[in-house]
């Protein structure tokens, strides 16, 4: 019983609500037992939610945080035999380099035919861009525009028909 805390503790150490370290926790890929209508996490729950509620804070959505706490937090890995030296004949070890040697050359080869390709390519490139002076738009067809009918008429001619003769002011193409 001693390997595992009540998720309503390891929120409230953790301060954060329980909804939220039950999510964090599925996230992070803890188990979760329930018994008796209580759900259970393993002790080293309260330091990971601790690690994901700074995580969020600092900006990081959720699930960035989950995968940044999984990385940063997780179980220690058993310390790896060093790995021995390979014993490689002098031979290889010659062809290997040379082999290394003509593919430095070639590299080199296809750095300088691309610095040359380049130079080409900014010489045409005046050939390329547009002329400077644009062209000049066409100009379509359009009707005439007719005159206006109220043109020309004192200020209470235009109020009389546009009370009483509206029709005066229709605008008939020429």
């Amino acid at each position: 019983m001693n390997d595992r805390i009540s998720l309503v503790e390891a929120a409230k150490q953790a301060a954060v609500s329980r909804d939220k370290a039950k999510y964090w926790l599925e996230l992070l890929g803890c188990c979760l037992t329930k018994e008796k209508q209580k759900s259970f996490a393993p002790l080293g729950a309260v330091v990971l939610l601790e690690a994901m509620r700074l995580a969020i804070e600092s900006g990081l959505t959720p699930s960035a945080a989950a995968e940044h706490v999984k990385l940063t937090y997780s179980e220690k890995q058993e310390p790896k035999e060093p790995v021995k030296a390979l014993e490689v004949p002098d031979d290889a070890v010659t062809r290997m380099s040379a082999r290394i040697e003509s593919l430095e050359k070639a590299v080199l080869m296809l750095v300088e035919e691309n610095r040359n390709l380049v130079q080409r390519v900014g010489g045409m490139q005046m050939f390329l861009m547009s002329p400077a002076k644009p062209t000049t738009a066409a100009i379509t067809w359009q009707p005439e525009k007719p005159k206006d009918p109220l043109e020309g008429m004192a200020w209470y001619e235009k109020v009389w028909v546009e009370c009483f003769e509206p029709w005066r002011m229709r605008r008939y193409a020429s």
